[in-house]
């Protein structure tokens, strides 16, 4: 690896997340600004241009920014693996099989625990 890579590699790791939301934040501008705004504009747009344009542009940054995250995540192993009330984690999939293991057994401790009351249940 000559010196020229290594620095791009090492750019790349430092401001690559920024530079991909920097360029969708460009592009959902660029989007906002030249989409055609209908003539009946929505009503959950205020029935005015700009807050359509707005509201499309900020739709196109929200999803490129998912993207983006998306992305980084995977080159570093990683993936979402909660979505909820709390917010959006990511972990390492490295440690998936074990993690799938161990709710595997506690399923089946469920499970198994449902069964024996139900048993004891129709025995009464």
């Amino acid at each position: 690896m000559n010196i020229g890579a290594d620095r791009i590699g090492r750019w790349a790791a430092h401001w690559g997340f920024a530079a991909l939301v920097g360029g969708a934040a460009v592009v959902a501008l660029i989007a906002g600004a030249t989409v055609a705004v209908p003539a009946a504009i929505p009503g959950v747009a205020l029935e005015a241009a700009p807050v359509y344009r707005l509201e499309v542009g900020g739709a196109i940054f929200i999803g490129l920014y998912l993207a983006a995250m998306a992305f980084v995540l995977a080159l570093q192993n990683r993936a979402f693996t909660e979505f909820g009330s709390g917010g959006v984690r990511a972990r390492s999939l490295r440690d998936l099989p074990e993690t799938l293991l161990v709710q595997e057994r506690t399923l089946s401790a469920l499970i198994n625990a449902i069964a024996s009351i139900t048993d004891s249940h129709d025995e009464r």
